[in-house]
């Protein structure tokens, strides 16, 4: 056996692997055995058929194929062993094979661990820029705001005013008063905010009170519009009747409440409740503004680095991230139906999509790799293990 290298761009070898039939011959009796495991033949029990036998009942073309395999297979073993240096992964793809007299030579790729090239020096000049994660006077009200709502009470009340959140049945009807569709919202305060049409229509409105609105598109808040499209007639009003008006009642941050909703003996006064919510959302903007400040580091140093990332790699974070859309789809059966649903160009296009993410994503995984080996950062294994650890500290190091 003899075999040629050859490197090619897109961080994979190209093999040439030449075997002479006296080589392939000596592989026989082990292919062989292969066979007579699942054999069964009259007057023999499974897996003892008589290589002989084996032979002559195994079609030529399954033998030579099974000969073909354990060939490449077995050689490849070699191929890697006598050239460790190189990081070879994944599983041989693209096999084509030639025979001349006396020899077959097998070609086909094998990829292997992405190298990152630095091409230029200008990522000596990017940094990641310093964040504020404090929380401000705005964020803190509205983070209280938000818990005084899910401590709310709510009490029965009988007409729509300010601080009541109230169910509101909605029927669209055309011009005969048949109905074309229904559907049910809780409307309060947020909604009257956002759009004013609401506000006026039902405040102070009574329990099961009827509503008659026009059904002027151009005039109605997206909630309020047609869901479905295929439908025979033609829209003319909507009749809504609010129902099950409550009172929102928000607890008052005495040290009552706050010792009674939160559970801290240490926790007593307003200002020792901010302080707590200040430090949550100092913690939460931290992580997303870190996580944003690297993305956007490493967008700007792209160019000083060239990096290749393998079809291996790429196909198994292909697969990775279609396991995850299965889940998200509960079963592969429902991931399946979806499928059937969409044309064969839209699924080839989202197939696309989700194999340049990948893409994207592994390329930034390695390019954060050779950053950290280029700063020369201290590096753990329980880093590794730590979300955020390795982000964190190539932050320090900009920001020492």
């Amino acid at each position: 056996m003899n075999y040629k290298l050859t490197k090619w761009p897109a961080s994979n070898y190209e093999i040439n692997l030449t075997v002479t039939t006296e080589e392939m011959a000596a592989n026989k009796n082990k292919v062989l055995q292969q066979f007579q495991k699942d054999m069964e033949l009259k007057w023999f029990r499974k897996g003892e058929v008589p290589l002989d036998m084996v032979e002559k009942n195994v079609q030529p073309a399954y033998l030579q194929l099974a000969l073909f395999e354990e060939a490449v297979h077995q050689w490849t073993m070699q191929v890697v062993k006598e050239n460790e240096k190189i990081k070879f992964i994944g599983n041989i793809y693209d096999l084509g094979q030639e025979e001349k007299e006396g020899t077959i030579t097998f070609t086909y790729k094998l990829d292997i661990y992405p190298d990152v090239d630095v091409t230029n020096s200008d990522r000596e000049k990017a940094k990641i820029e310093a964040i504020d994660s404090t929380a401000s006077e705005e964020e803190l009200q509205e983070t209280l705001k938000n818990l005084q709502k899910q401590y709310a009470d709510y009490q029965p009340h009988d007409k729509v005013e300010d601080d009541t959140v109230s169910k509101v049945s909605f029927k669209i009807l055309n011009e005969t008063g048949a109905e074309i569709d229904s559907w049910s919202l809780y409307l309060g305060n947020e909604e009257f905010d956002e759009f004013s049409l609401l506000k006026t229509t039902f405040y102070e409105k009574k329990e099961n009170e009827e509503i008659q609105i026009d059904y002027i598109v151009e005039d109605l808040p997206p909630m309020l519009h047609l869901k479905s499209t295929e439908v025979e007639w033609t829209p003319t009003h909507i009749k809504a009747t609010v129902s099950d008006i409550k009172k929102v009642k928000l607890p008052e941050w005495n040290e009552e409440n706050i010792q009674k909703l939160f559970w801290n003996e240490e926790l007593k006064t307003l200002d020792e409740l901010k302080v707590k919510v200040g430090e949550a959302i100092w913690w939460q903007k931290k992580e997303a503004l870190l996580m944003q400040g690297i993305e956007t580091y490493l967008q700007s140093i792209t160019s000083s680095f060239g990096i290749t990332i393998p079809k291996t790699l790429i196909d198994e974070e292909f697969k990775s991230r279609i396991e995850s859309l299965k889940e998200r789809f509960w079963w592969e059966e429902w991931l399946k139906k979806y499928y059937e649903q969409v044309w064969e160009e839209e699924k080839a296009k989202m197939h696309d999509e989700i194999k340049t993410a990948a893409k994207s994503s592994l390329e930034k995984f390695f390019l954060l790799r050779k950053v950290i080996e280029t700063v020369k950062l201290d590096v753990q294994d329980a880093d590794r293990q730590t979300p955020m650890a390795i982000e964190q500290k190539l932050y320090d190091h900009f920001n020492k």
